[in-house]
């Protein structure tokens, strides 16, 4: 089976604009060129956290270790390449989803 095409989403001129002016930010602060892939992927999960579904821890970007908020476990974070600015991971201990701020 194939990879699904990405299929658009209707938003009005002002929503575009905020969103805009979000990506224009989040770029200015991070220091990093994100495609509207990735800028919206961590905008929803930073939203998810915020209203609760999620929880946000932070690390340090040097040593991306985290302690589970539920269990307690501490695990390493392990990336491929660079990495991002906010990582959606499961406790490999009790399987709780947090997202992990790196600082």
């Amino acid at each position: 089976m194939g990879l699904r095409a990405q299929t658009s989403i209707g938003l009005t001129p002002t929503e575009k604009e905020d969103l805009v002016k979000a990506k224009k930010l989040y770029e200015e602060q991070t220091g990093e060129q994100a495609d509207w892939g990735k800028f919206l992927g961590i905008a929803a999960g930073i939203t998810l956290a915020v209203i609760g579904l999620r929880k946000i821890i932070e690390s340090d970007r040097n040593k991306p270790r985290v302690e589970c908020p539920e269990c307690g476990n501490t695990f390493t974070v392990a990336y491929m390449k660079k990495l991002p600015p906010v990582a959606h991971v499961r406790c490999p201990e009790c399987s709780e989803e947090v997202l992990v701020r790196f600082i």
